[in-house]
């Protein structure tokens, strides 16, 4: 899947296929683990509700830094691409 993944963005997207599959594979599963580690089996027993909120603000604060580490990069990219023409 991930391999599919790679080869259609970048297909169509040049120097995107590996962003596309690094979200996916947070998003649908290292994420869903984080906030609820006891339902795949990481925690022996279910998190209080203040653990589940810090989780959850974790959670969040790795998404907006990983978008946002997109979005240097892809910055960067388009400002090289620009020097060089």
């Amino acid at each position: 899947m991930c391999h599919c993944v790679y080869q259609v963005v970048s297909a169509r997207f040049q120097n995107s296929g590996l962003n596309a599959v690094e979200m996916i594979v947070f998003l649908r599963y290292i994420n869903p683990a984080l906030v609820s580690p006891f339902e795949y089996g990481l925690t022996q027993r279910a998190l209080n509700n203040n653990q589940k909120r810090a989780v959850m603000i974790v959670s969040k604060i790795l998404q907006v830094f990983d978008y946002y580490l997109y979005l240097i990069l892809l910055i960067a990219r388009q400002s090289q691409i620009v020097k060089h023409l």
